[in-house]
């Protein structure tokens, strides 16, 4: 038994180490080739001098802090709203006891199986007929729709915390609104956190939504960094892919960041949400 406990040890070390490998391997290549001269042949190990500037380009070349902002702002609007809403209504569906609770869900589920692309085009026209093309009241309005996936989380979290608690909180006169706030949400904070980690990195990188809606002017990183054409003015010919490569690791910094920062929360979040009750 002893021997076939080491065996399947050894098998999952060698799967995880091997997919760490196939995650880690395109990082180093980058970070590595972001380092070396524009003048340089692409390497994967840096035999030479890191040339730091490129860093430097890859912000002063293109209006890089005007994009930043600009992603700074979708997201801050799809992360705040987004996941707040999203726990309301997991709240509603999970604890509120009314008529139609259960069909509303599954109807909510239902359009888990829609394909985004196919609401792409009713969107753009829905969008268009409001007139709020190249605004951000399209991502507001995407958030109170909620995200059907993120909603069934939380729904399924909720539901496992016993109910005195609420009951016991109406009893000493407090409101439903502060019931939400003050109680289930520090209870929930792992959970939560998923959520927030999902919609971070799923708005972070989203480059459909705002290259249909926005544009140029409030174009974010994700559009940007993809359409950006680099030129080095004292040299408009020289190949600029250490740049761009410098470019894309400064993009994935924040994604890095907000795992790093989350990632005692999204651990706990992750076995927690797997087992009710």
């Amino acid at each position: 038994m002893e021997k076939k406990k080491r065996i399947t040890y050894i098998i999952w070390f060698t799967v995880c180490t091997i997919i760490s490998i196939i995650f880690i391997v395109p990082l180093y290549y980058t970070f590595v080739n972001s380092l070396r001269s524009i003048y340089s042949l692409p390497s994967i190990a840096l035999t030479q001098k890191p040339d730091w500037s490129n860093y430097k380009y890859a912000v002063t070349l293109i209006p890089f802090l005007r994009y930043l902002k600009n992603s700074c702002i979708v997201v801050s609007i799809t992360v705040f709203f987004g996941v707040t809403v999203d726990f309301f209504y997991g709240f509603a569906f999970a604890k509120l006891k009314v008529k139609g609770n259960k069909f509303l869900f599954m109807l909510l589920l239902s359009c888990m199986m829609i394909p985004g692309f196919a609401l792409q085009i009713p969107q753009y026209i829905a969008f268009s007929n409001f007139g709020i093309k190249d605004t951000y009241w399209i991502w507001f309005l995407t958030c109170m729709a909620g995200s059907p996936g993120i909603v069934f989380l939380y729904k399924q979290y909720i539901e496992s915390i016993p109910s005195e608690i609420e009951e016991a909180a109406f009893i000493d006169g407090c409101g439903f609104f502060r019931i939400i706030t003050q109680i289930y949400m520090p209870i929930c904070k792992s959970i939560l956190a998923v959520g927030l980690f999902r919609v971070f990195i799923g708005e972070w990188g989203n480059y459909m939504t705002p290259y249909m809606f926005l544009t140029e002017k409030k174009y974010p990183l994700s559009i940007a960094l993809f359409n950006a054409s680099y030129t080095l003015p004292s040299d408009p010919t020289a190949n600029l892919d250490p740049i761009k490569c410098a470019a894309a690791l400064l993009y994935a910094i924040p994604s890095i960041c907000v795992f790093f920062l989350c990632q005692k929360q999204l651990v706990a979040g992750l076995t927690a949400g797997s087992v009710k009750g």
